[in-house]
């Protein structure tokens, strides 16, 4: 009975922040965090922090010299888009890590959590390269893909960093979504 209120919940949640598959991501993160501690149980791990997370440029803000956060992001499930979680904290590092934790202070009687930890498509300053290009050009985006298509973006003339690890990891045996695939992808990375 608890696990049916717990999926209708979900199900609730979800359905009050759905939004159009017309929006625009450009920016596709994995999540390499698995530790679920600090949660009831995966499930509820997954809903705060999805193990694919997606954002657009336009929501990236500067935050000191070499760092972003991002104020909106969109996750994906069998049921459609969403926007992410609210209260929740997400900011990349110059080399394209993004770390998402919750806003403010926890509440007395829930378990501290450690920030969780991302690979993101683009680093730092592609994407600040992207928002300038952007606002340079207001009604063109031609590199943008509809956000339907950006779990498949693989077939772009020149794929990103870590499609590029995640090709050549799959072509050296490593079954995709395995964390022996994600070692070999975040090992790949540092030497790119």
């Amino acid at each position: 009975m608890l696990v049916r209120v717990t999926s209708l919940l979900f199900v609730v949640l979800m359905t009050n922040t759905a939004f159009s598959s017309n929006a625009v991501a450009e920016i596709e993160c994995e999540r390499k965090t698995n530790s679920t501690s600090g949660f009831k149980d995966a499930k509820a791990h997954d809903w705060w922090f999805p193990k694919v997370i997606y954002f657009e440029t336009k929501h990236a803000e500067p935050k000191g010299s070499n760092r972003l956060t991002f104020s909106e992001g969109y996750l994906k499930t069998s049921e459609g888009w969403f926007n992410l979680p609210p209260k929740t904290i997400w900011e990349m590092l110059p080399n394209g890590q993004l770390f998402g934790k919750f806003a403010g202070n926890q509440r007395s009687g829930y378990k501290q959590i450690t920030p969780r930890k991302y690979v993101c498509s683009m680093n730092v300053s592609e994407i600040l390269a992207k928002k300038a290009a952007d606002s340079s050009n207001p009604g063109q985006r031609s590199s943008s893909q509809s956000i339907s298509n950006a779990a498949t973006s693989g077939t772009a003339p020149q794929q990103t960093k870590l499609e590029q690890a995640k090709t050549e990891c799959s072509d050296l045996g490593f079954e995709r979504g395995t964390e022996r695939h994600g070692d070999c992808v975040l090992k790949l990375l540092d030497n790119l």
